[in-house]
């Protein structure tokens, strides 16, 4: 009497629940590469699968990759497992900390673990564990996430020769690729500027060991390094002018920084998604938590005062609106509106007025 009951040994179906409970929380919302590499490892698992759980195959599997990629030249599986073990600590850290059963993933390899707890832990009030409810998407920093979000491969950026459709006596060519960076390690969010002469875009560095902006010229050459903050740097947006480069910093703070370098000014807090600014370079569009801590919103910022103004309204049971685009006459703003994993498109006066749906899939969108 008086002692904790032993914990039972999870079964399949309990695992099961627990991984579609990691998967709708708001720290897996949004993080469709991390969620799919959860779920692939803990299928394999509960299946005695161990042959599939080898680093080549999760590479193919999980990926993307081609058949005959090389693991030691591209480490995106052991860099993903980093990311995905941070992840769930966090998730357990903080949603799921109420829950009796926690999925982990050891080092030294890719098979999942399942471990009971002696008995649960209660959630406080303001944070009840919900399997109906769409999770928020976290706001929590991450540090150590440098690759978020988005397809991670090496940028063959794509620059196209302008077509010249009503000039006559020209004729009509083809698009040109050409490759403009092929640095070390992952390159990605390419940004073009405003004469098409530079590429902003994230860079590891060549020890892929902090997420930093860095600028190349289209035409080839060393790349410049923008920034440099220990801190991850995500999303570079040049301005109208090409004078300046927006980004969000460590999934917390919408900064600008001078092309060359240096000059770096904090703007106003910001959740790490695109940016768009408007046609004036005045202001930027953006996505950030609605206090206290609520939905995601559309946001709009005046740079020289810092006065923020919300575009959207989510419903209050969608985690929120992320990735705005401004349209090329600036009066409307696109964005995605998601509700756990799945989003839809859709479209707003930057001023007000009717919301538009532009797609109704409830599924993953990127870019």
């Amino acid at each position: 009497m008086g002692s904790n009951p032993q914990p039972h040994a999870p079964t399949e179906s309990e695992i099961r629940s627990e991984l579609d409970r990691v998967l709708r929380s708001r720290e897996f919302a949004g993080a469709e590469r991390l969620s799919r590499f959860l779920r692939f490892v803990v299928d394999r698992t509960l299946s005695g699968d161990r042959e599939g759980l080898k680093e080549s195959i999760i590479g193919i599997e999980v990926f993307d990759r081609n058949s005959g990629y090389d693991p030691k030249s591209e480490p995106i599986v052991r860099t993903e497992a980093r990311r995905l073990r941070s992840k769930l600590d966090e998730y357990y850290d903080q949603t799921g900390r109420g829950y009796s059963i926690r999925i982990s993933v050891p080092k030294g390899g890719y098979v999942a673990a399942f471990d009971a707890r002696p008995q649960p832990i209660l959630l406080p009030r303001s944070e009840p564990p919900s399997a109906e409810s769409p999770a928020l998407i976290s706001k929590r920093p991450l540090r150590r996430g440098l690759l978020i979000g988005g397809l991670l491969v090496t940028i063959a950026f794509v620059a196209v020769i302008v077509f010249w459709f009503h000039r006559p006596g020209l004729v009509r060519t083809d698009p040109i690729l050409r490759t403009i960076t092929s640095y070390p390690g992952l390159q990605r969010e390419p940004a073009l500027s405003p004469d098409g002469s530079q590429v902003a875009f994230v860079w590891g560095g060549e020890r892929n060991d902090n997420a930093d902006i860095y600028v190349a010229m289209t035409s080839g050459g060393a790349p410049r390094r923008i920034t440099s903050d220990p801190l991850a740097d995500e999303y570079p947006a040049w301005s109208p002018d090409g004078s300046q480069i927006a980004f969000v910093r460590d999934n917390h703070w919408l900064m600008v920084a001078n092309p060359l370098g240096g000059d770096e000014r904090r703007v106003t807090s910001a959740y790490t998604t695109r940016l768009s600014w408007t046609k004036d370079g005045k202001r930027i569009i953006f996505s950030d938590w609605l206090p206290p801590g609520g939905r995601l919103v559309i946001y709009e910022v005046e740079l020289a005062s810092g006065a923020r103004r919300q575009i959207t309204t989510p419903a209050s049971e969608a985690p929120g609106d992320v990735s705005p685009d401004l349209s090329p006459d600036g009066r409307d703003v696109g964005f995605l509106r998601c509700a756990g994993a799945s989003c839809d498109v859709y479209s707003i006066n930057v001023e007000g007025g009717p919301l538009r749906r532009i797609t109704n899939d409830n599924c993953r969108f990127h870019g």
